[in-house]
């Protein structure tokens, strides 16, 4: 990420494996993986994005607890993989209903 897209309330965890793990905190905190460490940020090819919801945010309580973005308005497999094409945030969640494999019709090649 650039500088630009950074602020005082990002923080970033390298991993081992290259990979680097975005934290932001806002009204929920919001995680954002990126498999290759910054080469490229494809969301739904090599960065996916989660969320943290706390039971005192203002957020909706079924918002609350880790899950992947947007997790509430995904209601099926068919559903996440739509999304997933048409909207690729929505991507953690196909992954989500396939126990985090990419399956033989998941829509990005990394």
């Amino acid at each position: 990420m650039s500088d630009t897209e950074t602020n005082e309330h990002m923080f970033q965890v390298y991993l081992n494996d290259g990979s680097i793990l975005y934290i932001r905190r806002g009204l929920c905190m919001d995680f954002d993986y990126d498999v290759n460490g910054g080469s490229t940020f494809t969301e739904g090819v090599d960065f996916y994005a989660f969320t943290l919801c706390f039971g005192n945010s203002s957020v909706n309580a079924i918002s609350q607890g880790f899950r992947t973005y947007l997790y509430n308005n995904i209601t099926s497999r068919q559903n996440a993989l739509e999304r997933c094409k048409t909207q690729p945030a929505y991507c953690s969640n196909l992954l989500r209903y396939d126990n985090w494999e990419f399956k033989d019709d998941y829509p990005y090649k990394l």
